[in-house]
């Protein structure tokens, strides 16, 4: 049957919801599971005599009605957090469907008083299978942490079979740490970065099968535990030696005093050896990438031979015999081979040490080796793999350092989001962006926000709140003067250009926790500041600017396009009244995800033409200048029928990446006249990953040039006609940009 359990007896079992009904013997309410809800439309849960584990009760959760259905059903409960805090929660439970559905999930959150805590839904890993088998969540409860909300979900119809359900509280969980903040010591501080150095080295260049195979997120957590504390550089060497040497034995780590006394690795020139080339960051985690990493088997000691000959290495492998030399933090020096012997299939030397680290039940951003370890990651990855470094002023390594002081003395998982995202800012990246799912700020103001002459100015305000009008300029937010909450947001958000920077903090300013209000200084039309109090909801996140419709005749013989908000199919349905038309005008100012640019395109072109150029880095070797692998831009033929109407494209720091490579086009080909501001300054493939705590980044891992190969990232596409936004035009209801597009007079 189907069970609650803590280690603090069934006395909670009765405090879930006010006006639950008793506990019968049955462990029922009705027919379903006591304690527990669905609150999604469409499904159901019921407990059932047969079936179980051991053919006895059990809960089914099952889709009951299609029509109007939430996306999935969810069975859950509440219970008290107070017995859990400052512990650890696991949800436990034996579950399989009945191969009808698409997948189940479990999942654990724990609301605190400060904000957001633990949270898995395992997302990263669904149930798939129609057989009974025992799944698990562990997590952490804070200290103020008040509720513990747990369930099931069921995706794609069908029914899950839920059993053998237990929520415990634990004093310890083998492999989970939770070490406390505190600040790094100078020397500490070397210690720490001369680890994360060699940890991106080892890992993105050793190609043994050891590193290959490797747990990175394991090995650099626990890295960070055992050199920290290193006294010298001696000390630092050894403890860096035996971590690194069940991965990558012929690596070596000697103080940076002793570098001349390290003899060269013997040859061995009857095998075969390994390197790794890297296009892009490469990740082997199943999804369709334009980035991948390979071990290129070649001739014994090739790249040396061709280097003795004095000829081009860039395309032969390196040798074995010729470590890579970097001296590291620390007074450190690593001998770092970037080739390995092959013996058959198998990489030597094989490792005469096995790995000591394990990976936990669970990181936690509230653990301090695991902050320290998730910059160390972050940054081993960008340094190595991040295509703009040669257009963006940043010391890399200075910002290392920073970021790893400030993840030392962290309080918890959002504190480390917000190092992160300084860290990621700095890449000046309009596509870097740092997520989490502590993230407490998820409601929104319900007020669109502008820029005009450097100051922030409500566009629009939601029809529930009247407080506000448009064109108030804002004094303070929370007692903050906006000057001061707009340069201390600036080191939170990554953009390329300041005309993307003005747009994403014109959104981040609307960003609040659900339930609380903002404390508004504004200045009206008069002069007069007042105050205002402005509430967060989830449902504000719809306000949008006024345009027309998507596609609208706004005067005699002129046809508005919203690339943002017209898909294909209405694109093609139009054609007729387009061609029809004097004059085309299409607002580029966003993201243009519905339309096929070969269609759009298509019909604006009366020859072959082509997108900008794309360029993916192709790494072989580290610390030398990037290569690239130029490829997979767009062909586009024309179509019938060709729209020969004059056209104006409307663009701001709105329109990036496939809106840029679009406006690219138009401005090289001369499509039409461009009116309003530069585009973003970023294009090309995003490459996210993970790190561990449950941190999700993603940023360009691909270098996009002009057609004429100049620089687009951190530039943009200009306009041929600029325009400014005014406090008069907002307080009027009047769209400038639109107007200036209708103004626009053709030679």
């Amino acid at each position: 049957m189907i069970a609650f359990t803590t280690s603090f007896l069934l006395a909670c079992m009765t405090c879930v919801f006010a006006g639950d009904v008793e506990i019968d013997p049955a462990g029922r309410a009705g027919n379903r599971p006591n304690g527990w809800f669905v609150p999604t439309k469409g499904f159901g849960a019921e407990m059932v005599d047969r079936g179980g584990v051991d053919d006895a009760s059990c809960a089914v959760l099952s889709a009951t009605d299609s029509e109007g259905a939430a996306p999935f059903g969810n069975l859950m409960r509440s219970i008290d957090a107070t017995p859990f805090a400052g512990k650890f929660v696991r949800l436990r439970a034996a579950i399989r469907h009945d191969g009808d559905a698409e997948r189940v999930q479990m999942w654990v959150r724990v609301d605190r008083d400060s904000g957001k805590g633990f949270f898995d839904n395992m997302g990263d890993r669904p149930i798939r299978s129609d057989a009974w088998d025992h799944y698990e969540i562990i997590g952490d409860v804070a200290d103020d942490a008040r509720n513990i909300a747990v369930g099931f979900m069921l995706f794609g119809g069908g029914e899950a079979w839920i059993d053998d359900v237990t929520i415990e509280a634990l004093d310890e969980v083998p492999g989970f740490f939770m070490d406390p903040p505190r600040q790094l010591s100078k020397r500490e501080l070397d210690n720490v970065v001369a680890w994360t150095e060699l940890l991106g080295y080892v890992r993105h260049f050793h190609p043994s099968d050891e590193a290959a195979l490797a747990d990175w997120d394991a090995l650099g957590v626990h890295g960070m535990r055992v050199v920290e504390s290193a006294k010298n550089a001696r000390d630092l060497a050894e403890r860096l030696t035996t971590l690194i040497a069940p991965v990558a034995p012929t690596v070596v780590v000697v103080p940076t005093s002793a570098a001349a006394d390290v003899a060269p690795p013997t040859a061995l020139p009857e095998h075969d050896v390994l390197a790794w080339t890297h296009v892009g960051f490469g990740q082997d985690n199943g999804r369709p990438s334009a980035y991948s990493r390979e071990r290129v088997r070649g001739l014994a000691d090739a790249g040396f031979i061709a280097r003795l000959r004095g000829e081009n290495p860039a395309d032969s492998l390196p040798s074995p015999v010729e470590p890579h030399r970097v001296d590291l933090a620390g007074d450190i020096t690593a001998f770092v081979p970037l080739a390995v012997y092959v013996e058959g299939e198998t990489t030597l030397p094989r490792p005469t040490v096995a790995p000591t680290h394990v990976a936990p039940p669970r990181y936690t951003g509230n653990d301090r080796a695991t902050r320290l370890a998730g910059v160390a990651l972050a940054w081993g990855i960008f340094e190595h793999f991040y295509p703009y470094f040669d257009v963006v002023e940043v010391d890399w390594s200075a910002e290392l350092r920073t970021a790893l002081a400030r993840a030392a003395e962290d309080a918890d998982e959002e504190s480390l989001l917000r190092t992160l995202q300084r860290l990621v800012a700095t890449l000046q990246d309009g596509h870097g962006y740092v997520g989490h799912t502590s993230e407490s700020r998820v409601a929104a103001m319900p007020l669109l926000w502008t820029w005009v002459d450097g100051e922030l100015v409500v566009e629009r305000a939601g029809e529930s709140f009247m407080d506000a009008e448009p064109g108030d300029v804002l004094v303070a937010i929370d007692g903050v003067a906006a000057g001061d909450w707009i340069a201390e947001a600036r080191q939170l958000k990554s953009a390329a250009t300041e005309q993307n920077m003005r747009y994403v903090l014109a959104q981040e300013i609307r960003r609040g926790v659900p339930g609380t209000a903002a404390r508004l200084r504004l200045r009206g039309s008069n002069g007069r500041v007042r105050t205002v109090e402005v509430p967060y909801g989830t449902d504000a996140w719809y306000l949008a600017d006024h345009r027309p419709d998507p596609i609208d005749e706004i005067e005699p013989g002129v046809i508005y396009v919203d690339i943002n908000r017209v898909d294909t199919k209405q694109f093609v349905d139009a054609l007729p009244s387009m061609q029809a038309a004097e004059r085309l005008i299409f607002d580029f100012r966003g993201y243009p995800g519905g339309l096929d640019s070969h269609v759009f395109f298509g019909h604006l072109i009366d020859e072959l033409r082509t997108s900008p150029q794309w360029h993916t880095p192709v790494v072989r070797r580290p610390d030398e200048p990037m290569e690239y692998e130029r490829g997979g831009e767009w062909l586009l033929q024309p179509m019938d029928p060709y729209l020969d109407a004059e056209r104006v494209f409307i663009t701001d720091g709105r329109a990036i990446s496939y809106a840029e490579s679009c406006m690219g086009i138009v401005a090289h080909y001369e499509l039409g006249a461009i009116v309003g501001e530069a585009t973003a300054g970023t294009n090309g493939n995003i490459n996210p990953f993970t790190l561990p705590g449950g941190y999700s980044i993603t940023w360009t891992g691909m270098k996009v040039l002009k057609h004429d190969g100049s620089q687009h990232h951190g530039v943009g596409i200009p306009p041929i006609h600029p325009v400014e936004r005014t406090v008069q035009g907002i307080r009027e209801g009047r769209d400038e940009f639109l107007e200036a597009a209708l103004a626009l007079e053709f030679d």
